[in-house]
Formats: structure tokens, C-alpha cells, sequence
């Protein structure tokens, strides 16, 4: 893979570096032929990813979360019967989220995963089953997913642009209710900022970036550009990032501050140590 341009941010610093022509280097297979990629990232289908606990993670169409090693030692177990379409790791705690399909004809369904005790069988032990709201008789798809690190809280973005709101303790009588309804744009991004009373939830959409206060839940639309899939992501130091062909643009629950001028399209990944904004 060849990128002609990489930005670098540094969690703990408000800064970025910038890596022009930048070049990934190809993960060879085990029998030393330079020519012949890793067998695993060839087999893998994958439809979502994340990181934690020392893995990258990966979700793909069978219902398989593979987690990989740093050295490439990988190991997998089936999570879904079919498509997953969202993971997400704790970052405090041992914890795994999954969202994907049991059943074609029924709601999705979000698992949570010990990766600190295992089955006999070696995967890991399910925590608890979540059906994503039960009464539905239009499944939609899934776009995005967040839940906070206390598990307090998860919202679910959906591509019709709803927001489900889950509550009440994720892992003990949860609870759900939409908080966005539907107006046909995808929800792309959504992400929690941490601050006690003040905390709050940003969601994305394609042409707007909201803010839900937690102690309301009522949507506060803060701008009316939002982003693509897969352009914005949120972290405690650097709240709410949202990538645009124009900049890269930085955002609190009080709406729009600094931004990153850099032309061009624009994609996140943030993975074990940084935030990397690709873009070409």
C-alpha cells in the first residue's frame, strides 16, 4: 500500500507530524518468501477493526473476531453466526464489544466479551447478550458504534440517520431508546466526551455534527458540515476530530474550534499508540 501523504497525531500532545510519500511495508509469509503476503491477512474478510488489550482486532463477514499479536501470531473465535459490523475495545478494561448478526430475519445483536477469562474451548467468555431494539420490524444497517468506558452508556448510529441510545448500565437492566430519529443521512461518527456532568455525545452525519449533553440526551446541533465514513474519530485529548477534503477540523460540545488545513480526502485509523489521518 502506498499513501502521498500521512499525518501523525500524538495522543498525548496536541500535535501532528506530517510524512510525505509515506510507505507500509508488506507483512511477508512465515516461510520467508518476500513475494508472498502473511496467509492471515489474506484469508480475513474483514468489514470492521480495532485495537486493545495488545491486539488489533478484526470483525469480518463469517461472525469471526480474529485478534492478531505484535508479531503477527493471531488467533480467532466466531462471535456472530453472520456479518460483524462494529467492535470496539475498552481502553481501562478488559472488555470487547461486538455488534453483529445471529439470525437474518432478526435485530442485531451486541455481545460483550471478557478477553481476561476464557471457555474451555479458549475463546473468551460472553459477558452478555444485548438484542438492539427487539420491536423493529425494518432491520437497518449499522454504521457506527460507541460506548463509554464506564459501559454507563452506548449509542448506535444506523445509516437511516437514528441514534440508539442504550442505558441504564450496559451490563446490568439496560435500556434503549432512540435519541436521533430517522431523516434518511447516515450517521458516520459518533464518539463520547468525557467530563463528569458535562459529558456528552458527538454525532456525525454527512451534512451536520451534533452534541447530546448526557445529562438530556437532547440533540444540540453544533454545525452543518459532517463527514464521510470512516472520517472523524474522538478521543479524551483532542475531543471530536472530523476530516473534510479542505482540513481537518477540532471540536468541543461548545462547537467548532481550531483546525488543520491539509487538501485532499481524508481518512482515521487509530491504532495501539496514535491517531493516523491518511490522505491523499
Amino acid at each position: 500500500f502506498f499513501f502521498s501523504s500521512c499525518l501523525l497525531l500524538v495522543p498525548w500532545m496536541f500535535h501532528s507530524k506530517r510524512f510525505q510519500f509515506f510507505q507500509s511495508k508488506l507483512i511477508t509469509a512465515e516461510d520467508g518468501n518476500s513475494e508472498e503476503p502473511l496467509p492471515l491477512f489474506k484469508e480475513l474478510s474483514v468489514t470492521c477493526s480495532a485495537s486493545g488489550h495488545g491486539y488489533l482486532i478484526f470483525g469480518d463477514d463469517q461472525g469471526f473476531v480474529t485478534l492478531v499479536q505484535r508479531d503477527f501470531t493471531a488467533k480467532a473465535f466466531q462471535a456472530h453466526k453472520s456479518t460483524i459490523q462494529a467492535v470496539q475495545h475498552l481502553k481501562g478494561r478488559p472488555i470487547l464489544i461486538t455488534l453483529g448478526a445471529d439470525d437474518g430475519s432478526l435485530p442485531h445483536t451486541i455481545k460483550l466479551w471478557d478477553m481476561e477469562k476464557e471457555e474451555r474451548s479458549g475463546d473468551p467468555i460472553c459477558l452478555k447478550t444485548i438484542v438492539l431494539n427487539p420491536k423493529a420490524t425494518n432491520i437497518m444497517p449499522v454504521t457506527c458504534m460507541s460506548a463509554r468506558e464506564s459501559l454507563s452508556e452506548m449509542a448506535i448510529g444506523y445509516c437511516d440517520g437514528s441514534v440508539l441510545l442504550i442505558y441504564n448500565d450496559v451490563t446490568g437492566n439496560a435500556k434503549q431508546k432512540l435519541i436521533r430519529d430517522p431523516d434518511e443521512i447516515s450517521v458516520t461518527v459518533l464518539g463520547w466526551k468525557e467530563g463528569g456532568r458535562n459529558s456528552a455525545l458527538f454525532a456525525v452525519t454527512t451534512n451536520s455534527v451534533s452534541v447530546f449533553p448526557v445529562s438530556t440526551f437532547q440533540e444540540e446541533r453544533i454545525d452543518t458540515h459532517g463527514c464521510a465514513l470512516e472520517c472523524g474519530l474522538t478521543n479524551d485529548e483532542c475531543d471530536l476530530l472530523v476530516g473534510r477534503p479542505e482540513a481537518i477540523y477540532f471540536y468541543s460540545p461548545e462547537g467548532r474550534g481550531p483546525c488543520l488545513a491539509f487538501d485532499g480526502e481524508k481518512n482515521f485509523d487509530c491504532r495501539w499508540c496514535f491517531s493516523v489521518i491518511r490522505f491523499n
